[in-house]
């Protein structure tokens, strides 16, 4: 039966007395209230950083209000127990990844560790005089006697810290009475011990100090952004970094910048495709040289991962001792052990050594996969279950007991091993074995509280009494793949606004006009929505209009593209999670939800969908003021800018040219939804005080530069932001992307008025090919922009010397 908690020793009683006694008070509906606002601000902060991957996260579990309590004399025991076993762990690695002393001796059996998938022989000896573990995590629970076993350890951080990190700033927020009754340790201190050590290790060597991860598809991208963030580390992925003469190097806008220090979140065999895997697309080919030749420190190096492998945990306690035991793991090479297991199996949970995802089975007796186990028991271990802690959770409202696991984690600095008093909590309803064979099975997790003497200090941010050197204080410091983010971002905000103002205005003309649609009936601008008119958008069957129309909104595939603009705005949104406001977040999270609503709806009316795509174009409009008004000015911003202004010059020039067709004579109702699409209505009635007049419309929305929707604007402000881009120039031959942008822009002012329309409003066949050449240039400048700041295409070297 598993333990409870609360029960154990007078010093747990006493731990959780504050805790139970306010939910002897507290009424279920108070419960449910701080369990639905708890995973609305954790939601929120979710959506912001992750887009949703096919499997399972960590965020995805149900985060419960109520913590887990450790006394503090058994976090004082148990604390000293992970100091002690991270020191021996460490050594242990160090060993094996280098002289294998222990495996010579016959110590550590060399069969487990030569036929280990975790072990990766071609790292090593790869950390030479450094440290192989700098960072580990360490999963926890009771066995059978009350006592704190360890049934794995986890190498590759944060392993679960940043989400640590979030729920306890979340919960302080959402619960914040209840930290205040109870003296809880503060985890602060760890991440000043955490930061302090990334700050040793830049101390020798100057450069950037860079958090590799797979990026924003990976499940536990938003851990990854968020500790990046709070830690002070450029997030960077395997193609933001590069290697050039020995030395690994960031890329960023004003050329490469030398990183001293890498936290890996990828994989061991991924980080390094020329040393290792040669399939991956993770890591950054060349790296495993530069970390042997010590020019780089890495936390933790390639080959660290074998602490992962049960085959390690297996062998360590035989070789070390230390008062955090690990729970009993027998290797099923030997031939006693597998003799031991089969006399009762379903006390065991069974684990392949580098076994996909660690996940381990359990089995009770006779199954057929227990068979083949013992068919071929060598690449097999069996772990003793464990028992795990029954502690409180609540469950909408409801208050019930469940069954506990914990994760804890400890980081190497200067002055040894510091543990952090806290963790992460994981649950069941039923049988923890379930949870220690497969973390996926969790229904919820929980902040791991450990008490202290007295109240303690309440902050959680990272503080320092001295004043902090501006970090990256160079505006072109900003890695290059942050700025191709943002440019998209820009890019891809302002297709969204295009087609969402587009659309609305064809529903508006089919609410007002009351009319079906279909070919004897057309409505002005439908063509144009349909003809895939919009970057991003593609053509779509006219022959049925009507139907096409009524689904842009519901159908997240719609050729229109509505909700494509969306994902792409999104996904480079969440690629830069750390360039953007807390406030700028949540209306992105708003503008997904409330268009994501509307998917899947059937026959939604017009005057709904008008009514949807208000609320989508408000939202928009405020994130992009908020972002406008919030982001620094640096050279981020700028390419955000230049998407903006380089999308909307683009929309504008189709718009323009659609409406200058020679299928639009006479069509002053479509030049009025030309007005409509780019919110000029009050601009033109406050210029012109006179009705539609299409010669007046294209004389402010292409030649004034004043008018922020017109496209002489558009190519003025993005002369203005090229032109402060490294590598343009004042003087002298100009690159090409300020050619570009000249051109286009001076074609404009050099147009004459009376040349692109007639008196009557008829368009010149010299508008539309204005129009087409600036369109052009525009598409040309994009791709010299890519070229010129996205890439940094290696200068070739002569691989022999050639004699003349």
């Amino acid at each position: 039966m598993p333990h409870i908690e609360s029960t154990l020793t007078p010093d747990t009683a006493r731990a959780w007395a504050p805790l139970l006694e306010l939910l002897g008070a507290t009424p279920p509906e108070q419960l449910l209230r701080w369990e639905s606002e708890l995973q609305r601000r954790l939601k929120d902060n979710g959506s912001t950083y992750r887009s949703l991957p096919d499997g399972p996260d960590v965020r995805d579990w149900q985060m419960d209000p109520l913590p887990m309590v450790l006394a503090s004399a058994e976090w004082d025991r148990l604390e000293r127990g992970i100091i002690e076993r991270a020191g021996n762990v460490e050594a242990l690695l160090t060993d094996l990844m280098g002289a294998q002393t222990q495996v010579k001796r016959g110590g550590y059996d060399p069969r487990l560790l030569f036929s280990d998938p975790d072990y990766l022989l071609a790292a090593h000896d790869v950390a030479g005089d450094r440290p192989w573990l700098r960072f580990l995590a360490m999963d926890l629970g009771r066995d059978a006697d009350g006592e704190w076993r360890v049934y794995g350890d986890i190498s590759r951080p944060p392993g679960g810290l940043g989400y640590v990190l979030e729920r306890r700033i979340t919960l302080a927020r959402v619960f914040g009475f209840l930290t205040r009754r109870m003296p809880m340790r503060r985890v602060a201190s760890f991440f000043q011990a955490f930061r302090a050590a990334v700050d040793d290790t830049l101390a020798t060597r100057a450069g950037h100090a860079v958090m590799l991860t797979p990026g924003q598809h990976h499940p536990s991208y938003f851990e990854h952004a968020f500790l990046a963030n709070y830690l002070d580390l450029t997030l960077a992925q395997g193609e933001d970094l590069t290697v050039r003469d020995g030395q690994l190097w960031l890329k960023t806008l004003d050329g490469l910048q030398p990183v001293s220090m890498v936290l890996r979140r990828v994989l061991d065999a991924f980080t390094d495709p020329l040393a290792f895997d040669d399939n991956s697309r993770l890591g950054t080919p060349g790296i495993g040289a530069v970390l042997r030749a010590g020019r780089v420190d890495m936390w933790n190096p390639p080959g660290a991962g074998l602490i992962d492998s049960p085959g390690f945990l297996s062998q360590l306690d035989h070789l070390y001792s230390s008062p955090l035991k690990s729970a009993e793991t027998l290797p099923l090479m030997q031939p006693e052990n597998v003799e031991l297991v089969r006399q009762n199996p379903a006390g065991f949970v069974f684990r392949v050594l580098g076994g996909q995802g660690r996940e381990g089975v359990l089995y009770q007796g006779g199954e057929p996969g227990l068979e083949a186990i013992w068919a071929n028991p060598n690449g097999w271990v069996a772990q003793r279950r464990l028992t795990g802690s029954r502690i409180p959770a609540s469950q909408q409202g409801q208050v019930g007991d469940v069954n506990a696991l914990i994760r804890v984690y400890a980081v190497r600095g200067p002055n040894g091993w510091t543990a952090m008093p806290g963790g992460l909590v994981r649950y069941v309803e039923n049988d923890v074995a379930t949870l220690q064979a497969s973390s996926r099975v969790a229904i919820g997790v929980k902040d791991l509280w450990v008490m202290g003497e007295g109240q303690g200090d309440a902050a959680i941010t990272i503080t320092t009494s001295a004043k902090p050197a501006v970090v990256n204080s160079d505006p072109g410091a900003v890695p290059s793949r942050v700025a191709d983010a943002l440019y998209w971002m820009g890019r891809y905000a302002e297709r969204l606004e295009f087609i969402g103002r587009l659309l609305r205005e064809v529903l508006q003309r089919v609410l007002e006009e009351r009319q079906s649609v279909g070919p004897d009936n057309a409505i002005p601008g439908l063509p144009l929505l349909l003809s895939g008119v919009a970057l991003g958008s593609q053509m779509v069957d006219v022959n049925k209009p009507e139907a096409q129309l009524s689904t842009i909104l519901t159908h997240a595939d719609h050729p229109v593209g509505l909700h494509r603009a969306l994902d792409g705005l999104l996904a480079n949104a969440r690629a830069v999670p750390d360039y953007l406001s807390p406030d700028a977040w949540r209306l992105l999270v708003r503008l997904e939800k409330n268009l994501q609503s509307a998917v899947g709806l059937q026959e939604l009316p017009v005057g709904q969908q008008i009514e949807r795509l208000d609320q989508v174009l408000m939202l928009l409009s405020a994130t992009n003021g908020l972002v406008n008004d919030t982001m620094t000015r640096s050279l981020g911003y700028r390419f955000l800018d230049i998407g903006r202004h380089l999308e909307r010059g683009l929309q504008t020039c189709a718009l323009l040219r659609d409406a200058a067709s020679p299928i639009r004579r006479n069509e002053l109702g479509f030049w009025e939804m030309v007005l409509g699409i780019t919110d000029t209505t009050m601009t033109y009635k406050r210029r012109y005080r006179s009705s539609i007049h299409a010669g007046a419309v294209v004389d402010m929305l292409l030649l004034d530069d004043s008018t922020p929707r017109a496209l002489a604007y558009q190519l003025r402000r993005l002369g203005e932001q090229i032109d402060l881009l490294p590598g343009s120039v004042r003087r002298g031959t100009l690159p090409v992307q300020q050619r570009l942008a000249l051109e286009a822009r001076t074609a404009i002012q050099l147009a004459d008025p009376d040349e692109l329309m007639t008196p009557e409003g008829q368009p010149r066949a010299v508008l539309t090919d204005m129009l087409a050449q600036t369109e052009r240039r525009l598409l040309a400048l994009s791709e010299t922009l890519t070229l010129r700041y996205f890439n940094h295409a290696e200068i070739p070297h002569r691989l022999t010397k050639v004699r003349t």
